[in-house]
């Protein structure tokens, strides 16, 4: 017996894709670009650059890399109400949330004070988008009705 899906979950499986993409992008953008700049730095050791910039950035690229196809992955299985879909949701939200945290404490690790207030000024709305909408999902996705549809689709 195959219940209805809810709304939410519709809308969710689309987010998800959406948010997949964009996070497989980003996170594809800073592995790449910071895996050059860190062989650059190595390959020079004379310029005396810090890499610990470089390999912060790397990881939290490979962090938003695989958080996104996760949520791409999960957002098949949960369309299709599927329980590992549900859960593979949550792990990636965790994922997401914590490689946007990252980005959003980046300025402050690596910069002088003044252009970090600046920066965070400007990137507050959208970094709280991309955190805190996924804690927000990742409620849901822990509701019963979800929690529900995804056990009755599976018998």
């Amino acid at each position: 017996m195959q219940k209805e899906k809810p709304t939410g979950v519709t809308l969710f499986v689309i987010w998800s894709f959406l948010a997949g993409i964009v996070s497989i992008l980003s996170g594809q953008d800073a592995f790449r670009n910071n895996i050059r700049a860190l062989g650059e730095a190595l390959a020079d050791p004379q310029m005396g650059l810090d890499t610990s910039l470089y390999q912060t950035c790397i990881l939290i690229g490979a962090i938003l890399l695989a958080g996104g196809l996760a949520y791409c992955i999960g957002a098949v299985g949960l369309s299709n109400g599927q329980e590992w879909g549900r859960k593979i949701n949550i792990f990636a939200g965790i994922a997401i949330s914590i490689g946007w945290i990252g980005i959003a404490a980046y300025p402050f690790m690596f910069s002088d004070p003044q252009s970090s207030m600046i920066l965070l000024i400007t990137s507050v709305p959208v970094f709280l988008l991309f955190i805190m909408l996924p804690i927000l999902l990742i409620i849901y996705l822990r509701a019963k009705e979800v929690r529900e549809y995804c056990s009755v689709a599976q018998n």
